[in-house]
């Protein structure tokens, strides 16, 4: 917000999302410390200048402001995190297993999770087709054999901006399958939506990890990073869900 501040006094455009997150690199170098931070925090937090911006000038808003120390003191990873809620902890990437406090925050948690659960169905239709495939019924008289795999389903449903042609959005999918060759741990890909049921998002992508470590390195694997940027910036919104076996 600070180099967008000095950009206007000198007359000079805004940077937007796009804009700021290709400086980030060098200012890890700059600024060591936010190496230590998950790259999609870095991300997410530039987010959130946009709509600030957009809600000043169409005057529904201030002007952003900096965030005062020890108010509000927030930060969001889309994926790659955790949560045991049995035994009150919540895993982040390069942080690791945190205690939180229940109550309120789990009520939270609770709640954030049944509305998210409204779309999680059209994920949750899209999933099991994939195993409706592979375990259709041989015989009424005989039961079907099935597996629990320790491997982690990594699920997204996601809208793309309506001004992205159909070219780059061809090309951002297709961008999950190059990534599944260059990064370790990932077993399987799902790309095409056969059926969606959610209503105003363009489709889902799956992605299978043989463990949740890998699930994990791969939040924080430069080639994600890499397309984690031109994502951002053709997708309007998206939700992730994680699933895996006991």
């Amino acid at each position: 917000m600070a180099l967008n501040i000095e950009r206007y006094e000198k007359k000079e455009k805004r940077l937007g999302y796009a804009g700021l997150c290709a400086l980030l690199p060098n200012w890890k170098i700059e600024h060591e410390f936010l190496s230590d931070v998950p790259a999609q925090a870095l991300q997410q937090a530039l987010q959130n200048l946009e709509p600030a911006y957009t809600n000043f000038f169409q005057k529904r808003a201030d002007f952003p402001k900096f965030k005062k120390k020890g108010q509000r003191e927030s930060f969001r990873v889309p994926q790659g995190f955790k949560v045991d809620s049995e035994n009150g902890r919540v895993k982040a990437p390069k942080i690791g297993w945190m205690r939180y406090r229940k109550s309120y925050v789990e009520e939270e948690m609770t709640s954030a999770m049944k509305r998210a659960s409204q779309i999680a169905l059209g994920a949750a239709i899209f999933v099991a087709g994939i195993a409706a495939g592979s375990l259709h019924a041989r015989s009424a008289a005989v039961q079907n054999r099935f597996g629990q795999p320790k491997t982690v389903l990594h699920v997204v449903v996601y809208k793309f901006r309506d001004n992205v042609s159909n070219y780059d959005r061809e090309r951002a999918i297709n961008g999950i399958k190059d990534m599944a060759g260059k990064i370790p741990g990932i077993k399987n890909v799902w790309l095409k939506t056969g059926r969606n049921q959610i209503k105003d998002f363009s489709g889902v992508y799956a992605i299978e990890f043989t463990s949740a470590e890998a699930a994990a390195d791969y939040a924080e694997s430069p080639v994600h990073e890499a397309w984690s940027k031109m994502w951002q910036e053709q997708r309007e919104n998206s939700l992730s869900f994680q699933v895996s076996n006991p």
